[in-house]
């Protein structure tokens, strides 16, 4: 029988060219992602879990700083402008610029600069007679309480080259506008060294033994504690221990707040059929002077306890940040 050779040559070929094809795609494959993992950085300050909260009682906002903000500062500025309805009436009023310790001279760092407006300045800015900038667009409104309106100004970000422009696209969704707490009442204690403000509706009520306890509470509502003692006091250590089961779901992490670095440990027994009654402890503490302080608040997870326990978290987390220490006789 007659063997085409031709056949198999060409057979031959076409697999051997295949197989280069392969083989030379395969290796600029593992170029390429040599590349890419090279030219990959890994972040210097990676976020983890923790988190920063800003929060500024003077107008009343915040915000949830990532873990590598930590060291943050505010710069106060001001924002001016004028009418346009031919009076050219001049305005001025506060912009809070909190900015990134990455920030340098060489290097900056996005800024993120939150504007403060009374309602009236914002009711000129809606009917686009008050012009803040040279930009043909007006300020990004985030959000307003009883006595402010708060903005971001035209065009804040994405006009310059300064470095961490998304991460500070991604702090700015979690601004939330608080109620001014410049009215709430002043609790002071000069044994333990610390003061902390409350809601004028809220009652509070101190128990000094070995240690101190103290809580605040509206009616009926959910109470806020706090606790003071010796860091040695069996008694108020044991308020911070907690085992976890099958039932109990524990969470540890770290929250600076206002400058003031908290542990923090949130338990959380979901409903469940059978397994007893759902309930929830939010615990913020530190040790300081031997002392230690704990901020504590029952049952204020909305997720199980609802729009009641919504308040209460909120007033807790306000309360939170007024709290300082304080030098026995200022």
């Amino acid at each position: 029988m007659f063997h085409d050779f031709k056949t198999e040559i060409k057979l031959f070929l076409v697999v051997a060219l295949v197989a280069v094809t392969i083989s030379i795609g395969g290796i600029f494959l593992l170029k390429a992602m040599q590349v890419a993992l090279v030219a990959t950085p890994q972040p210097q300050n990676p976020q983890g879990t923790d988190r920063q909260i800003y929060r500024n009682e003077e107008y009343g906002f915040e915000l949830v700083l990532s873990g590598s903000w930590e060291g943050y500062t505010i710069i106060p500025e001001f924002w001016s402008g004028q009418t346009l309805d031919g009076r050219s009436t001049e305005f001025q009023g506060s912009k809070v610029v909190i900015r990134s310790p990455n920030w340098s001279v060489a290097q900056p760092w996005q800024d993120i600069p939150v504007l403060v407006f009374t309602k009236q300045e914002w009711q000129l800015i809606e009917a686009a007679n008050l012009n803040i900038s040279a930009a043909p667009i007006g300020p990004q409104k985030l959000g307003e309480n009883q006595q402010y309106v708060f903005a971001l100004p035209p065009r804040w970000v994405g006009f310059t080259d300064a470095l961490g422009q998304d991460e500070a696209e991604e702090i700015v969704k979690t601004f939330k506008a608080i109620d001014s707490i410049a009215v709430w009442q002043t609790y002071r204690n000069e044994e333990y060294g610390f003061e902390v403000k409350y809601p004028g509706d809220f009652v509070a009520q101190e128990n000094v033994s070995e240690t101190l306890t103290l809580s605040f509470r509206k009616n009926n509502g959910f109470p806020i504690w706090i606790y003071a003692g010796s860091n040695q006091n069996e008694r108020i250590k044991e308020r911070i221990t907690f085992i976890e089961d099958t039932v109990r779901q524990i969470e540890r992490r770290k929250e600076t707040v206002n400058g003031v670095v908290w542990n923090v440990i949130e338990e959380t027994i979901p409903p469940m059929a059978g397994k007893g009654m759902p309930g929830s402890l939010l615990i913020f503490y530190r040790e300081q002077n031997a002392t230690l302080y704990i901020v504590q608040c029952v049952n204020c997870d909305p997720d199980i306890f609802g729009e009641q326990a919504q308040e209460t978290s909120d007033i807790f987390h306000k309360l939170l940040s007024t709290f300082r220490f304080v030098d026995d006789g200022n």
